[in-house]
């Protein structure tokens, strides 16, 4: 489906804008916890506390709740990336090939916060083993934070105008 600019917003179209705010509402809110976390290490919380921590992300998602496959936070924001890279994008290009540039930008930036999300993953192993792990990880999560933050945001900047305006979606 391609549309002009003059296409006006839709109700499906807001529907499914909505939805894809939703979904980013739910990264955000748990970023919440990740800051939390960040200051409980820093803080010195032992190890198993923060082990703990990071267990505890993984049963009280919504993810979890909606027995969907992803059961921690990591897995859920690689999932949805994954989802977004592989089906949303190639969708919205096709709406809007102007979107193009931005959704390479965007791509890229899905491959930032993977590294970042695999380094909270590996550093959190690493608590007992190596006495850096801890500066590491504080490091790590704040930086997940700051960008995941920016980048959703960009994000929605990016894509909802042309998302409010589609009238169908192919798979």
């Amino acid at each position: 489906m391609n549309f002009v600019d003059d296409t006006p917003a839709n109700a499906q179209g807001e529907a499914m804008a909505e939805e894809f705010r939703m979904i980013h509402d739910i990264i955000r809110r748990d970023l919440v916890v990740v800051r939390d976390l960040s200051t409980s290490v820093a803080d010195g919380a032992p190890s198993e506390a923060v082990r703990t921590q990071v267990a505890a992300m993984a049963v009280s998602s919504p993810i979890w709740t909606l027995r969907v496959s992803c059961l921690r936070y990591c897995r859920f924001v690689h999932g949805h990336h994954v989802h977004e890279d592989s089906m949303f994008f190639p969708n919205l290009v096709r709406a809007n090939p102007a979107l193009n540039p931005s959704v390479e930008r965007l791509k890229r930036e899905h491959q930032t916060v993977a590294r970042l999300l695999d380094g909270i993953e590996a550093q959190t192993q690493a608590l007992d083993r190596d006495g850096t792990a801890r500066g590491a990880l504080t490091t790590a999560l704040d930086e997940l934070a700051d960008h995941l933050l920016t980048h959703l945001d960009w994000e929605e900047d990016a894509i909802l105008p042309t998302l409010r305006r589609m009238t169908e979606w192919r798979t």
